[in-house]
């Protein structure tokens, strides 16, 4: 399946434009530090314990810069798709907020 991943064709993008973008926490078990955040649909899901929220999966975006698939370079993070989650709402184990 990657193969298939690799090889897929890329499309132009530009700034403004709308998607949906898979979100996947992967938690880091060797850095206590590191805190997996969850898009969640109110505040009290992110406060309230259990703290209920999406940890994988598709959420809306905006594309924050034009992409040209000619210029990207895997190894060039500066080359790739540039976007900002839509959704507002992000909350960690401990029931804090994340910043925009």
């Amino acid at each position: 399946m990657v193969d298939d991943l690799e090889q897929a064709p890329l499309r132009a993008w530009k700034k403004g434009d709308k998607v949906w973008v898979f979100n996947l926490e992967i938690r880091d078990e060797k850095c206590n530090d590191h805190l997996c955040y969850v898009a969640v649909q109110d505040h009290s899901h992110g406060c309230y314990r259990p703290r209920v929220g999406l940890s994988e999966g598709w959420v809306p975006a905006t594309i924050t810069k034009d992409f040209n698939p000619q210029n990207f370079q895997q190894g060039n993070r500066n080359t790739w798709v540039q976007y900002i989650n839509d959704w507002e709402l992000w909350f960690n184990a401990r029931g804090s907020m994340a910043d925009k």
